[in-house]
């Protein structure tokens, strides 16, 4: 009797993305329409118009809820840090 294996190096995607950090995200390539600056939201919380990820940080989440420092657009400068090679 064989037995047949599903999803052959599973992990490999994990590995790749556990390793990811801010430097290496910011070195990656980003698609064209991903290029133009951030340029927030409007008061109803609505990405404005035209608006690219150049130069936005994601807000972070955890099982606890939003981060109360790494809120959206934070820099490590807001957050009191210099160290941009992970958390």
């Amino acid at each position: 009797m064989s037995t047949w294996k599903y999803g052959y190096r599973l992990d490999f995607a994990f590995e790749w993305l556990f390793s990811q950090r801010r430097d290496t995200e910011s070195a990656r390539g980003k698609l064209e329409q991903l290029k133009d600056p951030w340029l927030g939201r409007d008061e109803n919380g609505v990405l404005l118009p035209g608006s690219g990820t150049e130069g936005m940080n994601s807000a972070q989440f955890t099982t606890g809820g939003a981060s109360d420092v790494y809120v959206e657009n934070w820099t490590p400068e807001s957050v009191g840090t210099s160290d941009t090679g992970g958390f």
